[in-house]
């Protein structure tokens, strides 16, 4: 090992030692008078580490200040991907993909939405939903000749029925997202796989 990062090494630990046990010590003698004795403090250390390297003609050492680590965090678990049918419960309602399918590179899809709440919910197809290709290409959505509008309220006990559409749909899979709330709080998530 180099002796200069060894040296900092050693000063490192001095270092942490110092602040672990504090700057001063409270000994009593014999007599009981009370005696204290100031440790170094890292400076000072370092004052003396230099002064050496000046008396022997050596490279000064440097203390190198590294961040704090930061805590490992585990990455956020994956969603649970939905098929086709699949009855899904969000917030107060349930939403299910009815079906699929692709003509021309336009993906069709036609989706349920049930209110199970207490209060009217708002659903729009541009709000809500979005679709991306395998690579995280967004596809953009068709609003003409599409069938019927997935978009309006939905009061309680009440389901809507409609369609979304999305050109570029030239591979597969394709995820499609929906966002019960538009504050991006947690997505259902769908794979069609062609």
């Amino acid at each position: 090992m180099n002796k200069k990062y060894l040296i900092i090494v050693i000063c490192g630990l001095v270092i942490l030692c110092c602040i672990g046990v504090g700057v001063a010590v409270m000994l009593s003698d014999s007599g009981n008078k009370e005696v204290t004795y100031t440790l170094p403090t890292a400076m000072s250390m370092q004052e003396t580490l230099v002064q050496e390297a000046v008396l022997s003609n050596t490279e000064v050492p440097t203390a190198e200040i590294l961040p704090p680590e930061l805590p490992t965090q585990a990455p956020p678990p994956k969603p649970t991907t939905y098929n086709v049918g699949d009855l899904v419960k969000t917030n107060d309602h349930v939403i299910t993909l009815n079906s699929t399918r692709v003509e021309n590179g336009v993906l069709f899809l036609n989706f349920t939405v049930e209110n199970i709440g207490n209060e009217e919910i708002n659903i729009s197809s541009l709000l809500n939903f979005s679709a991306r290709l395998d690579d995280g290409t967004s596809l953009e959505q068709e609003i003409f000749d599409c069938g019927t509008s997935l978009d309006g309220k939905v009061l309680v006990g009440d389901k809507l029925r409609g369609d979304i559409c999305y050109a570029g749909a030239n591979s597969f899979p394709i995820k499609v997202y929906y966002e019960a709330d538009w504050l991006g709080s947690g997505a259902v998530v769908w794979q069609i796989n062609n």
